[in-house]
């Protein structure tokens, strides 16, 4: 899904049906359950996956491409003292692709990585802010492609006020 590719993609469903049938008779109620696992065959689908344009691609694009993207910044502190260790919790929710991984710039380590229903991924990275007397946590700025504009596009996160004793 993320190469050029032009073929046939053979795919398969499979599953399993299960049911109850109850009833009575004279001498008792009955109850029956039956599972029966089922496999169907469909004829190749043909795609033409074709390479992103290159007019307007940034820099620093990485790969996601999202119709949907929110970019947050969560800080554990909001009042410090100089010195003071800032932990910052940058979650990205995207309708898409964010390839395995991707961190953005200044980042630590990914947290966690869930594929929510829907297409749509959820990441969410740590970063340590040393309170050097800035009054704002730095900003995080990502690229991703939006599919449904064509067009690349930018979030950011970011820039919390951080208030010193």
């Amino acid at each position: 899904y993320d190469v050029p590719f032009r073929g046939a993609v053979p795919f398969a469903v499979e599953g399993m049906a299960s049911g109850r049938r109850s009833g009575g008779r004279r001498r008792g109620a009955f109850s029956i359950s039956f599972s029966n696992s089922f496999r169907v065959e469909a004829k190749p689908v043909a795609i033409d996956v074709k390479p992103l344009s290159k007019d307007g691609q940034p820099d620093d694009f990485a790969g996601i491409v999202s119709d949907s993207l929110a970019f947050s910044e969560r800080t554990d502190l909001k009042r410090v003292e100089t010195n003071d260790v800032i932990q910052i919790t940058y979650s990205l929710d995207a309708t898409g692709s964010v390839p395995a991984g991707f961190r953005p710039e200044g980042v630590a380590f990914e947290m966690s990585r869930e594929d929510v229903r829907g297409g749509a991924t959820s990441v969410k990275w740590r970063r340590y802010f040393v309170a050097d007397g800035e009054r704002k946590t730095p900003k995080v700025s990502i690229s991703y492609y939006d599919p449904q504009t064509k067009t690349y596009k930018r979030a950011e996160a970011g820039g919390s006020d951080v208030e010193y004793k």
